[in-house]
């Protein structure tokens, strides 16, 4: 999950059998990129289960909290890396 992640630049989940290594077929990792403030990626945010029951439901929320939480590390390193600077939010439309 996570090399194709950042090979791929975008929040992806692998689940159980999509894995690239059968070692690794027993997991589903959710995993989100994160940029720093000039938009060059520099890491990956990973959640992985090994429950077999895991539900679609329950994937598609633990995907929305790393998404979410990927996000917010972005946002603060943004500050951290302005941080003289008067930062105007605007919404987004979805």
């Amino acid at each position: 999950g996570i090399g194709t992640c950042l090979v791929e630049q975008r929040a992806l989940t692998i689940h159980r059998d999509q894995h690239f290594y059968t070692c690794n077929t027993g997991l589903s990792c959710t995993t989100a990129p994160i940029y720093d403030h000039r938009g060059d990626l520099v890491a990956a945010l990973d959640v992985s289960s090994c429950r077999a029951d895991l539900t679609e439901a329950f994937a598609n929320l633990i995907s929305m909290a790393v998404i979410d939480a990927a996000r917010r590390i972005e946002a603060e390193n943004f500050k951290i890396a302005f941080p003289k600077a008067r930062i105007l939010l605007a919404p987004v439309a979805d």
